[in-house]
């Protein structure tokens, strides 16, 4: 069974056959290899022996010997080899279109298109919320998405709490700066207003105040009044009359003020509001709430007559000056991500834009559903071009090496990923290219870099390796073949591909009657040979195929022939 890669294949073999001199020497040549195997390979038992690859030409290997699932024993790869055992000479090589080029450092540059969306800056956004008890006389800004500016008024309200916190400011600060006579004469104003004698002394002081004489008797009369209404009110043994407290009354009037003054700002009444109510000396019956900010009303609970409760939010307003963009970075991607780095913004709505940010904030816990990390980028919007709720793309450029040193890199073209291995050819000292194993580490847009396996300076096949890897495939199912040639039974359909499955590399077919195996025309699922076998065929595409049992109930399509394509491209 012969396993091609690509639908040029075909064409690929008969050129290597003419350009390699895989004529009669190169039949020669597999034809001493399928001796020496079928001999017990006794020339290489010297050797050795890296791996045991499958018999069919397909990707698995084996540490040790085995078996396939067909009986057929896996073929051992001896060191100096390829992955399929196969050394070809480099001039040969060269003549068929492959190119050779040294490796050398160069920088590895990656870039990750990542889908994002415009979200709020959350440490822009503040809530109107009344710390007491009221109710909602007028609003000033009835609807959400209006802009307003710092300072406007969004509603007033009115409250029981306010107007009393503003009365016990008024009276505490009176008394408190009151001096002389007029303390003692404060402090008698605190006293209850039902003492008629009291009450009368302080009437003749008012009385008497134009005249020095009328002063000193009234004084005298309420001094006398006073004792009078301490006795009543039993004051307790060795305490002072209420006349002697005065001073020490003025200072706790005076704490019973800053107390309420504090009452106000925690009830957030502007500082406008409070030198007014001094001025004015009466209390204000509603106070206006005004914005906190310039930005746009994002919400709105306030409506004329509503009450509220001391915490409820009645407003939100947003700054939009400035905006986070936040997009998700997949979880392959991440090593690559830091804080700090330089990314393009593209919006839909504004196609010939592009915008330039940075990362300032990589978020530490990856959602499960998505595999992905969420990054911030915070992007100035003094335009307001950029809306919540928008969806971004984001562009970002990654390294291999976060200090701008260049690293051994060489052409993704020039490495064959088998799933397990990673190989390339290189050029040895006697001019053969030779598959050798490397460790890769970051695979930029043009470049992947090597962690191990090769040294900086040695020539390796960097365009063209596909020829020599579709040889290396028909040597090995030409083995194949040798090995179990009893075994193993080719079908033919013609049929029509219906889908692929590209999770488990599936694909599904409906083909006509199989009279080697005496099936009905019916649909069914199969496995193509190889994961690129059908990259390029859509559903719906009709085609000629052939397939193995590969295990019970397992049915492998090893070749495919689309109908109405050229020789060229019809083979797989």
């Amino acid at each position: 069974m012969l396993k091609f890669r690509s639908p040029a294949h075909v064409v690929t073999v008969v050129a290597l056959i003419a350009g390699l001199g895989l004529g009669v020497g190169g039949a020669q040549l597999w034809g001493k290899n399928s001796t020496d195997h079928a001999a017990g390979l006794g020339s290489k038992n010297n050797k050795k022996i890296m791996y045991y690859r499958n018999p069919m030409g397909l990707a698995d290997t084996s540490p040790k010997p085995m078996k396939d699932a067909m009986g057929m024993d896996y073929i051992p790869v001896y060191e100096g080899e390829d992955v399929n055992g196969l050394i070809i000479d480099a001039a040969k090589a060269q003549k068929a279109g492959v190119r050779i080029e040294p490796i050398i450092r160069r920088h590895v540059e990656k870039s990750v298109q990542l889908q994002g969306r415009v979200e709020a800056d959350e440490r822009r956004q503040y809530v109107v919320s009344p710390k007491f008890d009221g109710w909602v006389e007028k609003v000033h800004v009835a609807t959400t998405g209006q802009y307003v500016k710092r300072g406007t008024p969004l509603f007033e309200v009115f409250s029981p709490d306010l107007i009393s916190a503003q009365k016990e400011y008024l009276v505490a600060s009176n008394y408190a700066s009151k001096k002389g006579d007029d303390l003692e004469l404060g402090l008698f104003s605190l006293l209850p207003q039902s003492d008629i004698a009291l009450q009368g002394a302080i009437k003749s002081y008012e009385t008497g105040k134009s005249e020095f004489s009328g002063v000193i008797e009234a004084q005298w009369q309420i001094r006398k009044a006073l004792e009078e209404y301490a006795k009543r009110i039993r004051l307790p043994k060795g305490s002072q009359s209420i006349a002697d407290n005065a001073l020490e009354a003025q200072a706790n009037m005076r704490r019973i003020a800053d107390a309420a003054l504090m009452r106000l700002h925690n009830f957030d009444m502007p500082e406008s509001r409070i030198k007014a109510l001094q001025q004015h000396q009466e209390p204000f019956r509603l106070m206006n709430y005004l914005s906190p900010v310039s930005g746009i009303v994002t919400e709105k609970k306030a409506v004329q007559g509503i009450r509220f409760r001391a915490g409820d939010v009645l407003y939100q307003v947003t700054d939009i000056s400035s905006v986070w963009v936040l997009a998700e970075v997949f979880e392959n991607d991440v090593g690559s991500v830091r804080m700090g780095q330089d990314v393009n913004v593209s919006i839909n709505a504004y196609p010939a834009k592009v915008l330039k940010g940075k990362i300032n904030y990589v978020y530490p816990t990856l959602n499960p559903q998505t595999r992905s990390v969420q990054v911030r980028i915070e992007m100035p919007n003094a335009d307001g071009l950029l809306k919540p709720g928008m969806f971004a793309k984001v562009e970002l450029k990654t390294s291999s090496s976060t200090s701008g040193a260049k690293v051994l890199a060489i052409p993704n073209s020039a490495v064959l990923d088998s799933g397990q291995r990673q190989h390339v050819f290189v050029r040895d000292a006697q001019g053969r290219l030779v598959a050798r194993e490397v460790r890769l580490g970051m695979r930029g847009n043009d470049f992947v870099e090597v962690l191990g396996g090769l040294q900086e300076g040695e020539a390796i096949v960097v365009s063209g390796n596909f020829l020599i890897d579709s040889e290396s495939n028909l040597k090995s199912a030409l083995k194949g073949y040798g090995a179990a040639a009893q075994k193993v039974v080719s079908h033919h359909a013609d049929g029509v591909l219906d889908s692929r499955d590209a999770e488990s590399g599936s694909v599904v077919v409906t083909h006509d009657p199989v009279a080697s195996l005496n099936w009905p025309k019916m649909t069914m699922e199969f496995i193509p040979a190889h994961s690129g076998m059908f990259a390029n065929i859509k559903p719906g595409t009709p085609m000629t195929f052939e397939f193995v049992e590969r295990s019970p109930g397992e049915w492998v399509i090893t070749k495919i022939d689309l109908k109405g394509k050229s020789d060229a491209d019809r083979t797989h």
